[in-house]
C-alpha cells in the first residue's frame, strides 16, 4: 500500500511537471469518474443497508435534540411564571407608590406605615427609594419579557425543526421498507424468470454451422459444373429390326443373303 501511494504521488508529480496545472484538473476528473463508477456498481442491498444504518445513527442525535428542546421549554415555562410573579408584584408596588405620592401631594405632616409614623421628610425619602426600586423592577420585567419573546421564537423554531426531522426520519424508514419490499419482489421475479431462461446461443451457433455447410456445398457444386465435359454428338441408335423378318428373308433366299445383314441375337451369334 505504501509503495502504491508513493508511486501515485510520483505519477502525479510527473504529470504536473509535464502537463502543468491542468494535470490536477484531469486527475480530479479521473477520481470523480472512478468514484462515480464505484457508486454505480454498488448493489441495491448494500445501499439499503447503508441507508438503514444512517437512519439508526440519527436516533441518538434526535433524542439529544428532543431533550434539549424539552429543557428549553421547561426553562421557558419557569421564565413565564417568573415574569408573571414580577408583574403582579410590580402592580402592587405601583399602587403603593401612587398612594404615597398622593399623600405627599395632599400636604400631610405625619404618615403611618406598618404601625410606624414618619415625617414628611422621611416619607419623601422612602417614596424616592421605592420609586427607584420600582423603575429597576419594571426594567427587569421588560428585559425578561424580551428574553421570553426571543427564547420563545428560538424554542418554537427548534421544536418545528425537530418535528420536521422526526417526520422525515419516519418517511425515510417507510421508504426503506417499501424499497426492500420492491427488492424482494424484483428478486422473486428474477428467480422466476431464470427458471424458464433458455440459452439460445446454441441455436445461433447451429445456424452458423449450417450456413457454412450450405456455402461449402454451393462452392463445390459450382466447381464441378465448371469441370463437366461438353456433350458429344453421338449417332442416333439404329432402330432394332424384327428377328422373324430376318429369318424369313434368310430362308426365302436360300441362305444366300450376306451374313452382315443379320443382326446378332446372342453373345456367340448362334
Amino acid at each position: 500500500m505504501k509503495k502504491l501511494l508513493i508511486g501515485g504521488a510520483l505519477v502525479l508529480t510527473l504529470a504536473v511537471v509535464i502537463m502543468g496545472p491542468q494535470a490536477l484538473y484531469h486527475v480530479e476528473k479521473a477520481f470523480d469518474w472512478a468514484r462515480n463508477e464505484v457508486e454505480d456498481s454498488v448493489p441495491v442491498e448494500y445501499r439499503l443497508e447503508q441507508a438503514e444504518e444512517m437512519i439508526q445513527d440519527l436516533g441518538p442525535e434526535i433524542d439529544d435534540c428532543r431533550e434539549r428542546v424539552a429543557e428549553e421549554e421547561v426553562e421557558l415555562d419557569y421564565l413565564e411564571a417568573e415574569i408573571a410573579k414580577l408583574s403582579n408584584r410590580l402592580e402592587h408596588d405601583e399602587d403603593v407608590l401612587r398612594t404615597r405620592n398622593a399623600s405627599l401631594k395632599a400636604g400631610n405632616e405625619v404618615f403611618a406605615v406598618a404601625g410606624r409614623s414618619y415625617s414628611t421628610r422621611d416619607m419623601r425619602h422612602r417614596v424616592r427609594l421605592a420609586f427607584e426600586r420600582f423603575k429597576q423592577k419594571r426594567s427587569l420585567v421588560t428585559t425578561k419579557q424580551r428574553q421570553y419573546e426571543v427564547q420563545t421564537q428560538t424554542v418554537t423554531a427548534a421544536r418545528r425543526k425537530l418535528d420536521a426531522t422526526i417526520s422525515k426520519k419516519q418517511n425515510l424508514e417507510l421508504m426503506v421498507e417499501e424499497l426492500r419490499a420492491q427488492l424482494l419482489e424484483t428478486q422473486a421475479m428474477r428467480a422466476q424468470a431464470e427458471r424458464f431462461e433458455f440459452d439460445d446461443s446454441k441455436l445461433s451457433e447451429i445456424e452458423d454451422i449450417l450456413y457454412k455447410a450450405r456455402k461449402d456445398l454451393d462452392v463445390t457444386q459450382k466447381l464441378l459444373a465448371q469441370h463437366q465435359p461438353a456433350d458429344l454428338d453421338l449417332p442416333e441408335p439404329t432402330p432394332e429390326r424384327d428377328v422373324t423378318v430376318d429369318i424369313d428373308r434368310y430362308f426365302e433366299s436360300d441362305g444366300a443373303e450376306a451374313p452382315s445383314e443379320l443382326v446378332p441375337v446372342g453373345g456367340d451369334g448362334n
